[in-house]
């Protein structure tokens, strides 16, 4: 079972990158890592769906469900 959103894999998927340790490397670091994440709050949103078939053809799935976070209006309405 594999699970593509804010909440599931894509949480942990985008690691922070490593800084020299410095404040203002550190926020990049943060800032780059949070830029680099496919919600469907950012469109067009190709990346996002590029990621979902990656995901089923990695975990060769057998099928697929499609569900809405109901407390994500952007996720709701790019399912449309």
């Amino acid at each position: 079972v594999g699970e593509e959103s804010c909440v599931g894999t894509r949480y942990f998927s985008y690691l922070t990158g490593k800084s020299d340790g410095r404040l203002e490397s550190r926020l990049k670091a943060i800032a780059d890592r949070q830029l680099e994440t496919h919600c469907a709050c950012f469109t067009p949103n190709d990346e996002r769906l590029e990621d979902i078939l990656e995901l089923a053809s990695g975990w060769a799935v057998d099928g697929v469900v499609h569900y809405t976070l109901q407390f994500c209006h952007t996720f709701a309405n790019e399912a449309v």
